[in-house]
């Protein structure tokens, strides 16, 4: 028998891809207007970058299933967001 998600990979995805989005465009309004025009460029492209050094993951084998393929895949860019607040 079939069994469906009650909310799709695709829209955790989405949503988080939204969220990363909505929180760096806010930061880098609030970061960018306080600091000197060099300092400022520089938090600006480390709120943009930080969070996908955290995607590179290296894997052993394929993963067994989708659940843990999906944990995989988002583990990356949560824990490089994470990061790139704790900056």
């Amino acid at each position: 028998m079939l069994q469906t998600m009650p909310i799709s990979i695709e829209l955790v995805g989405a949503f988080l891809l939204l969220a990363h989005i909505v929180i760096g465009f806010v930061a880098t309004i609030l970061i960018s207007t306080s600091r000197t025009p060099s300092a400022a460029i520089a938090w600006v492209l480390a709120i943009i970058f930080i969070p996908f050094l955290g995607a590179v993951i290296g894997m052993k084998e394929l993963p067994d299933d989708a659940w843990k393929e999906a944990r995989v895949a988002l583990a990356g860019p949560i824990l490089g967001s994470v990061g790139a607040a704790a900056c």
